[in-house]
């Protein structure tokens, strides 16, 4: 039972909260995929994806799959602005 017994907890997070998610040192993190992987030999490998991280990011991406408002800000790098504008439309950016 919650704080508002006719309410679930994400409906109390809608109603009553306002939360900004700040992540200073936001993350592009990318899997890899490396064929026929010798330990100790040199590699060669194929990026599958990229993806914006950092626990801000992370924690904003939840929110927004729980239908919770929230705003996520802090520092890019201009190398990076590209792929963490499309953070919106796609959390997923293929290589």
């Amino acid at each position: 039972m919650g704080i508002i017994p006719s309410m679930s907890s994400t409906e109390i997070i809608k109603k009553f909260s306002k939360i900004i998610t700040v992540t200073l040192n936001p993350t592009v993190d990318r899997v890899i995929e490396v064929p026929g992987l010798t330990p100790g030999d040199h590699q060669i490998g194929k990026t599958l994806l990229r993806s914006p991280g950092g626990k801000g990011v992370n924690v904003s991406r939840i929110l927004d799959a729980m239908d919770v408002p929230n705003t996520m800000t802090g520092f890019l790098g201009e190398d990076n602005i590209a792929i963490f504008s499309n953070l919106a439309s796609s959390h997923v950016t293929p290589e």
